[in-house]
């Protein structure tokens, strides 16, 4: 009777279990380098292998990384484990490593109730231009927009943004208005205003579901009436 060794990886190395078999693919430790939030995705270097079966792939956590193939785009800031599955193939048995992958909040990014907020950048700008903005963020793919009315007020009465370094002024939220886009100006008491004029400028902060929460239900933040004063 001969020995296998059937590979239970982590990232810290395999270990083995032994029964009855051949050979297996060569030992290599997994390794996969740490990521910031909103780099592009990129391709999985495959465990050494003398085997010819081919690698699949998996992710723990689909709130922070998803895998189609090899590639992996990043969701969310947070740790998840990749696992790497190779299928047997002719004198050689099935094999698994692992390895940990931690994604690092982009240093513009607030985490608040169950929202990813990314922080303005460039300087105010006009409601067309933050709508072509948003449509390019991170690809365009992963599901950014302009905050709603109820987000904004939220955010802007929180300890994330008193305690961070975003201008204060107005911002653009994802209201519209028969006379033009509206927004709110962040102060103790958040108001929401109308931008009648197109070339209006204001802080343009985008939100997105946080992967990890997204099974939270309810609203985002506090309700309430608006009063909707003029624009000044």
């Amino acid at each position: 009777m001969s020995l296998r060794r059937t590979p239970l990886a982590t990232s810290s190395g395999p270990s083995y279990s032994t029964a009855g078999g051949t050979a297996v693919p060569d030992e290599a430790a997994f390794r996969l380098p740490s990521k910031m939030y909103g780099d592009p995705p990129f391709r999985i270097v495959p465990p050494r292998s003398a085997s010819p079966a081919e690698f699949t792939y998996a992710s723990a956590n689909r709130g922070v990384a998803r895998i189609e193939g090899d590639l992996v785009t990043l969701v969310g800031p947070g740790t998840t484990v990749i696992s790497a599955h190779q299928a047997t193939a002719p004198g050689f048995l099935a094999t698994s490593f692992s390895a940990e992958l931690v994604v690092v909040p982009h240093p513009g990014v607030l985490l608040q109730n169950k929202l990813i907020w990314l922080a303005p950048h460039a300087g105010p700008r006009t409601a067309p231009q933050t709508r072509a903005e948003c449509s390019q963020l991170f690809g365009g793919n992963d599901g950014w927009r302009l905050p709603t009315p109820t987000e904004l007020q939220a955010l802007l009465l929180s300890r994330q943004f008193a305690q961070s370094d975003w201008p204060t002024g107005r911002y653009w939220s994802s209201a519209r208005h028969a006379a033009g886009a509206m927004y709110i100006t962040s102060s103790d008491q958040p108001h929401l205003a109308v931008a009648a004029v197109a070339t209006h400028a204001a802080h343009a902060c985008y939100v997105r579901l946080n992967p990890i929460l997204a099974m939270v239900e309810g609203d985002s933040g506090p309700t309430g009436t608006w009063e909707l004063l003029d624009d000044d």
